[in-house]
């Protein structure tokens, strides 16, 4: 009962209230009281609250009621100016997103140049035109489609400092021999898990910037050597990385080549594939 008392009150004072400004303001309409209501008197109250008093006392004008629906004038204006600012607030938006990604692009580009430079050595070492010729060992082969290999540049090693698997010394990976010899399902908790989602997640980085270098004309080594430096910047072990003798960093494979293709000097088309371990934990994409 004391609860249905108070908020009689309260709808007493604000009835109170709506009559002081209308009889200040009789061509104000519903939001413009509502608007006199929170601005002088600081009373908290909703429109709807103000509408359904003034409504029921009678304190709304035919023309004031219609001109609800209706831009009071000024406020046309004051509209206007409005969306002509959010206007301008996009296109400054806009604007700088697209200077951004401009220094982004840059800065990329600068450092895959980079990269490329500091490892030109492992390309130069071979004549322009013997890059594209097949590497004997291919000879006699039995190929399903017109791509041939190319010349495969030398195998790079990771700094000791960065954890590797038990293949990258003697390419055999005994850890994984050994679990599928086992019947038992390795559960993965705690530190496992924080591994995985370690490597997962830098593998996606890695692949990122493998995909962003990609486009016509570059090679499948070039890609190597910023998969390589981007996981050496890491601190991450790139998995394919003389897994059964695998030579190279990432696994690029064009055309009719279906998966794990080795990175050479021909010029890539189609795509490539990408791995990483860190923290104990593999991610393949």
């Amino acid at each position: 009962m004391a609860e249905e008392e108070r908020q009689a009150m309260e709808g007493e004072a604000l009835l109170q209230a709506i009559r002081e400004v209308k009889e200040e303001h009789p061509d104000f309409g519903i939001k413009r009281v509502w608007s006199f209501l929170k601005e002088t008197k600081n009373l908290e109250v909703s429109e709807k609250k103000v509408k359904k008093i003034m409504q029921e006392n009678g304190l709304i004008m035919q023309d004031n009621a219609s001109s609800e629906s209706k831009p009071e004038e000024g406020n046309e204006e004051e509209g206007k100016d409005d969306k002509e600012g959010e206007e301008a607030k996009k296109k400054k938006n806009a604007k700088k997103k697209k200077q951004e990604k401009a220094r982004d692009k840059a800065a990329f580009d600068e450092w895959c140049k980079k990269i490329l430079t500091e490892t030109a050595y492992l390309v130069d070492m071979v004549p322009a035109d013997k890059r594209l010729e097949m590497p004997p060992i291919f000879r006699g082969y039995d190929f399903t489609g017109s791509l041939r290999p190319a010349y495969v540049t030398p195998q790079v090693k990771v700094p000791p400092h960065i954890l590797q698997p038990d293949y990258a010394e003697k390419s055999i990976p005994l850890g994984e021999i050994e679990a599928k010899r086992s019947t038992l399902v390795d559960i993965k908790e705690g530190d496992s898990i924080e591994g995985m989602r370690l490597a997962g997640r830098l593998g996606r980085e890695v692949l990122d910037i493998a995909a962003r270098f990609l486009r016509a004309g570059v090679t499948g080594d070039e890609i190597d050597r910023i998969v390589h430096a981007a996981c050496m910047e890491r601190n991450c072990y790139p998995s394919p990385l003389n897994y059964h003798q695998f030579p190279k960093s990432v696994c690029v494979s064009p055309n009719e080549v279906i998966c794990h293709g080795i990175p050479d000097c021909r010029p890539i088309q189609v795509e490539e594939e990408e791995t990483g371990k860190r923290g104990g934990g593999g991610g393949e994409r």
